[in-house]
């Protein structure tokens, strides 16, 4: 692997042996005694041979040479060394993105543990050649993300390897706080730095009385304890995070840490212990429909908070039960946990398991899977990874923040590259299966909210305007398309006026048409 080149200086103490400038070698380079000083090239550092460049200090003229003298070693800008145990003489290193570590002759063993920064697209982990050290060291193609390397002194065998998960961090003071959240049947937690904690309840925000506004450094403390080392380390890199949090015998939240102008705030959204039934939410008939598939792409989409993770986790819980299948998770963090019941479940959690969610997308094709669940596809990789898993022929779940299902099918092909846009319209068509999109409107009553879904069943007729770029034409195909199993949203919402389940006035504040409610 090449490192991005990095300055170091070649000791004056003995003179060159030979130099041969480049055929480019124009104005002619300067000799080492008139003053020019050599720059090492960092790709070289391992070799006997230097190679350099030789920069005159009264000119800008600069020509490679092959200079065989002692090398003095650069060292990273001020590395945070700390010893690891076990092993004792284990050394962690903090580097930045083009640093390479200096593996010396005891070096039996290079480590890269779990990653957590963007290096630039030449970045290469360590995976340097150590002959007669390390005669089967593994070549790593490409780590995405990197957090810490270790080089390892002793006879352990050469490999590398994602950091295992640590356990979570403890605070008191959240706990307390998400306890109080759960008995007032909040779905979120609010806490802001210079405010009183927040509960989001049937959708809105409300204030927890009886607590005073909270102190920056109350608001930095509980973060810090919730949170383990290496997510308070990464945390302070990169001034938020993503992370669940877990309390015995109260359930699991996701949770994001991040700091603003006050200082750090943190939100917690509560997670039931197991997915709720498609039954309980009032979706065995239009989400069960698609229980039976066993390939393709199906996309559960709305705004934030709409409810689309937990319904798509009821559908899965639903094919747990009744299939023998494989089942292959990647979340960030990990929401819902799957035990094994028919199936087999294997959950990962991206930056703790896996570098990326595409690089699990594509490691899953090798694994056997029969279905795949996506948290969520941000990005063109994961939504590529994903459609190309779906093509070739497994079940693939995910989540995209899209308001229906015509802007969810635009928005699938808009991340694509505009010369590749008919290829996708191609593999779109022939994977996507079905959308789900959610909203949760406030019952009649005043207390609890109930989903109100559209619903895409991708037929022949669908596929095709797909292909042909006249997917505004779907619309119509799903208003007439009720027998196969299609709901647009104002269809649901009439449904639900129709029951008495909520008003019009709700209704109307959620529609396409509101016009169709007044």
């Amino acid at each position: 692997a090449t490192a991005p080149a990095a300055p170091a200086t070649v000791a004056p103490a003995a003179p060159p042996v030979r130099a041969a400038a480049t055929q480019n070698a124009a104005p002619p380079a300067p000799s080492p005694s008139s003053g020019a000083s050599l720059e090492l090239d960092m790709s070289s550092v391992l070799s006997d041979t230097a190679r350099a460049r030789l920069r005159s200090r009264s000119s800008d003229a600069m020509n490679d040479l092959v200079v065989d003298a002692p090398v003095r070693r650069p060292q990273p800008t001020a590395p945070r060394l700390a010893v690891a145990a076990p092993p004792p003489s284990a050394v962690e290193i903090e580097p930045s993105p083009s640093y390479r570590p200096n593996i010396g002759p005891g070096a039996s063993s290079i480590e890269v543990q779990h990653m957590d920064f963007d290096p630039s697209p030449s970045y290469r982990p360590p995976t340097m050649p150590v002959p007669a050290l390390l005669p089967t060291a593994p070549v790593v193609e490409r780590v995405e993300r990197v957090e810490r390397v270790v080089v390892v002194e002793g006879p352990a065998p050469a490999r590398a390897a994602v950091r295992p998960a640590e356990p979570q961090g403890r605070s008191a003071a959240v706990e307390a706080l998400l306890t109080e959240a759960v008995r007032r049947g909040a779905s979120d937690v609010h806490l802001h730095a210079t405010l009183p904690p927040l509960l989001r309840v049937d959708g809105e925000l409300v204030t927890l009385q009886g607590r005073p506004p909270l102190r920056p450094d109350e608001t930095e403390a509980m973060a810090r304890e919730a949170l383990s080392l290496n997510q308070r380390e990464h945390f302070e890199r990169t001034r938020d995070i993503d992370f669940a949090y877990s309390v015995p015998g109260l359930g699991r939240f996701r949770a994001n840490a991040y700091r603003e102008h006050n200082g750090v705030d943190l939100v917690f959204r509560a997670i039931p212990a197991e997915p709720p039934s498609l039954e309980a939410l009032g979706l065995s008939e239009l989400v069960g429909q698609f229980s039976g598939l066993r390939q393709g792409l199906l996309l559960f989409t709305g705004p934030s908070g709409c409810g689309k993770t937990t319904s798509m986790a009821s559908l899965l819980e639903e094919i747990n039960r009744t299939r023998s299948a494989h089942i292959i998770i990647v979340e960030e963090p990990i929401e819902f946990l799957f035990p094994g019941r028919k199936s087999l479940v294997r959950q990962r959690q991206v930056l703790t398991h896996t570098g990326s969610t595409a690089r699990a997308l594509k490691a899953a094709l090798r694994e056997d899977p029969d279905i795949i669940l996506v948290g969520e596809m941000r990005d063109f990789d994961s939504i590529e990874a994903a459609m190309t898993a779906a093509e070739n022929g497994s079940l693939v779940l995910g989540t995209l923040t899209t308001n229906n299902a015509i802007r969810t099918i635009s928005r699938l092909l808009d991340s694509f590259p505009p010369a590749r846009q008919a290829n996708a319209r191609a593999m779109l068509a022939e994977a996507l299966r079905g959308v789900v999109s959610q909203r949760l409107v406030r019952r009649a009553e005043g207390h609890g909210r109930v989903p109100a879904l559209e619903v895409l069943v991708v037929t022949a007729k669908v596929a095709a305007l797909i292909r042909e770029e006249k997917q505004i034409q779907i619309r119509s195909l799903m208003q007439v398309g009720r027998s196969q199993g299609m709901r647009i949203l104002d269809d649901s919402l009439r449904d639900l006026v129709a029951a008495g389940a909520v008003t019009k006035e709700e209704a109307r504040l959620h529609a396409d048409t509101p016009a169709a409610f007044a």
